[in-house]
């Protein structure tokens, strides 16, 4: 897996280090967040996931930075300090929010093939199996830890993406609907991990 993460030089090394002791074999960071633009991101390659340090980052920066990303299908992850995190701290990105980008990115192959109901298969799986699974419900720590709100619109992104595909909704909506859900579930875990949240079968 590869990250880029935007932030102060400072910090950026620590994280670094954390993410490639995590499963991360590819880490490259930039400070400041005003040269980020699509060029820049398509410089890193495939990237898996896009980390913005939001206390060292201009807020306009980040909104930009984000936009960019989504159209570019690249999660984005907001870390709000409590960077000098351990890898062991990381598992709601590593273990949960991971394992359900995999089986959307999935059901996009399967849509993108086609297998319209294979897609819809695999996107409740995402929800049942993973998102609300037994082995760490992640809906309810959301709700728990974070906000009811957060937990809804999350339910809600997998609703919508199962009901575009049913609708037939062009290959390019379904892609960002995938992109902007994957997003806000990896933004939530980092949120998390950033509180110490266990994974209920710990």
């Amino acid at each position: 897996m590869s990250a880029l993460i935007v932030g102060k030089e400072a910090h950026i090394g620590a994280v670094c280090e954390i993410l490639m002791g995590s499963g991360f074999n590819a880490v490259y960071y930039q400070q400041g967040g005003e040269e980020i633009d699509n060029a820049c991101l398509r410089g890193y390659g495939q990237l898996d996931m896009l980390i913005l340090m939001k206390e060292t980052i201009e807020e306009s920066d980040i909104r930009g930075i984000f936009k960019q990303a989504v159209r570019l299908d690249i999660p984005v992850v907001l870390w709000r300090g409590g960077m000098m995190m351990h890898k062991k701290r990381l598992k709601w990105i590593l273990q949960v929010a991971d394992e359900i980008e995999k089986a959307l990115h999935d059901a996009m192959r399967s849509y993108e093939t086609g297998k319209t109901s294979e897609a819809m298969e695999q996107v409740a799986d995402a929800y049942f199996g993973i998102f609300e699974g037994e082995k760490a419900n992640m809906e309810i720590a959301v709700r728990r830890f974070i906000s009811l709100k957060k937990a809804a619109e999350l339910e809600k992104g997998f609703s919508d993406l199962r009901k575009a595909m049913f609708n037939k909704a062009p290959l390019a909506d379904v892609k960002r609907q995938i992109a902007a859900l994957v997003g806000a579930v990896k933004e939530a875990a980092g949120k998390l991990d950033g509180k110490g949240v266990k994974i209920s079968m710990e």
